[in-house]
């Protein structure tokens, strides 16, 4: 009796630890152009969106989303040739999608893209330095 409560005890400690299947939610954090959120750990929907896209990046966790409104981001408010060397530094293991409108609840929901239209939902990441060379982030993931 009491090995096979030892043994029942062993199994269910193993299932509660194992590293094989972690019990880790997956977070959506939202970035949007109107955002006044300072904290970007807790952006965690539209209502409560940051304007940070890099503290986003850094709140985020691996498997965890971000979701960015159509808009202009820039990684510094730094002008002048030390900001030519400021980027965005990306973490292993989340995904960043963007173009949304800012009201949307699932990923399926977001604008279509038209690239040869000029008034597309787009989100525009660039360098404070030359804003006309922009990466148009609709699908982003790295890791």
């Amino acid at each position: 009796m009491l090995l096979s409560y030892l043994r029942l005890s062993i199994l269910t400690l193993l299932c509660w630890f194992s590293p094989v299947l972690p019990l880790v939610a997956q977070v959506t954090r939202y970035v949007s152009t109107t955002g006044t959120n300072t904290d970007p750990t807790s952006a965690t929907s539209w209502a409560t969106s940051t304007t940070n896209l890099q503290g986003a990046i850094d709140a985020s966790a691996f498997n965890d989303n971000i979701w960015v409104a159509d808009g202009l981001y820039k990684p510094t408010t730094t002008t002048g040739p030390a900001s030519r060397s400021i980027s965005f530094s990306m973490k292993a293991g989340g995904t960043i999608h963007g173009g949304f409108a800012g009201n949307e609840t699932r990923l399926n929901q977001r604008p279509t893209l038209k690239p040869d239209y000029p008034h597309s939902r787009a989100t525009l990441v660039t360098r404070p330095v030359l804003p006309t060379i922009a990466t148009t982030l609709c699908e982003t993931q790295w890791g």
